[in-house]
């Protein structure tokens, strides 16, 4: 009911809800129990549309909502796959070292273009190439500032910043300035 229905037929809605509790009050046991069968099956209606919803509901939230935790876990994985690897190229890598690495990781994941992961495989690379893991601490910034520079992988940009300061001796803390 609403007020529009109310002033065009002039009952108001207590009025009549009170007129049909009490027609219902007033039929036979047999004519009230086919009511009140009328009533438990429209209502067992609604139930299951409120089931159905709920079901649609929540495959449409629980669906992505798997996808993005199983890309998180995924995307985790690898980067701890890198870090790894980091370890073991790096000879005498403290577990303080590797904090501070990982650390600078994720650092720079967020504060440049790339990701932790593909910071990750820079110090890979640096790694491979002999670099300590100070020297990787130093340098990194530096590798990831060539590759968006250069347009290059980040894999290349470390290939070439390590064989230039190898080759020329260069302190890898310098990568930013001397390449």
């Amino acid at each position: 009911f609403n007020r529009a229905y109310e002033q065009t037929f002039g009952i108001r809605r207590e009025d009549y809800l009170g007129l049909t509790v009490q027609s219902v009050m007033h039929l036979s046991q047999g004519a009230r129990d086919g009511f009140e069968a009328d009533a438990q099956a429209a209502l067992e209606g609604v139930g299951r549309q409120f089931s159905t919803i709920g079901t649609t509901l929540s495959v449409a939230f629980t669906a992505p909502l798997a996808a993005v935790t199983t890309f998180s876990v995924k995307a985790q994985a690898s980067f701890e796959q890198a870090m790894n690897k980091v370890a073991a190229l790096i000879d005498n890598v403290t577990k303080e070292q590797m904090g501070q690495l990982d650390a600078l990781a994720l650092k720079l994941g967020k504060e440049t273009q790339f990701s932790a992961k593909q910071a990750a495989d820079a110090m890979g690379e640096m790694a491979a190439a002999g670099f300590s893991a100070s020297e990787v601490i130093g340098g990194l910034k530096g590798v990831l500032d060539l590759a968006a520079v250069g347009q290059l992988q980040l894999g290349e940009a470390a290939a070439i910043s390590s064989g230039i300061l190898k080759g020329f001796g260069i302190e890898a803390d310098k990568m930013g300035y001397e390449i």
